[in-house]
């Protein structure tokens, strides 16, 4: 929809009556969100991770409304990628999003990770499952030099947290000569940067058995 305020035209958004956000801007041009954007939206996302990110092959690659794709989050592990949407527009389209992702990568497979309450503001029911390809039951991603293992179907949100690596960097930069808790660990990445960083003991705990299986496994 066009979105004005007091008869100046401010840009195109999606509309849900039903939500506590009743619009999410997505453009401030008088433009549809049909797949040609969404593409040249994802190849911008792109190019500012491989400016950000030089040599990495595994990030977040969307995060919503900070690249123009409000309610949509991509995770990138080499070839396979984890979507989530949180904004009905952003699900109605997400066969656009994998057709897009097939355009610009070689894509392995996109698994949906939508199994979570928030949808439900957004009058949207709960779904995960592959929408393109043969999803991998793990993979192995590389952030900074350490290496993760990651259960994309079985693992939390979008199976892992990239929008911590700044601080992960930052705790790798404290950790020199300190004993460091990680506490909630999951995938035991911010304990992994501890050592790495020369903390001189570390200890990650977390009350779910699969999570210290993986950070165990993570730090060996």
């Amino acid at each position: 929809m066009r979105v004005f305020d007091r008869g100046r035209f401010i840009g195109s958004g999606l509309f849900n009556s039903g939500s506590l956000i009743a619009v999410r801007l997505y453009s401030t041009e008088d433009e549809e969100l049909e797949p040609g954007l969404v593409r040249r939206r994802l190849e911008r996302a792109l190019q500012v991770r491989q400016e950000a990110l030089p040599g990495e092959a595994d990030f977040r690659l969307a995060f919503g409304e900070s690249d123009m794709l409000p309610g949509l989050v991509i995770d990138k592990y080499g070839g396979h990628f984890a979507v989530q949407a949180y904004s009905a527009g952003m699900d109605m389209r997400l066969e656009m999003v994998v057709a897009a992702l097939g355009e610009l990568f070689d894509v392995l497979s996109v698994y949906e990770k939508n199994d979570f309450r928030m949808r439900a503001q957004e009058g949207l029911g709960r779904r995960e499952g592959p929408l393109a390809g043969t999803p991998a039951s793990f993979v192995t991603i590389s952030e900074d030099g350490a290496q993760f293992g990651v259960d994309i179907a079985a693992g939390q949100k979008t199976g892992y947290y990239y929008d911590q690596r700044l601080t992960r960097r930052r705790v790798r930069a404290l950790s020199r000569g300190r004993r460091v808790l990680d506490a909630f660990c999951y995938t035991g990445s911010f304990a992994v940067n501890a050592a790495l960083g020369g903390a001189e003991r570390v200890l990650a705990v977390d009350e779910s058995a699969p999570a210290v299986a993986l950070a165990t496994r993570n730090a060996a």
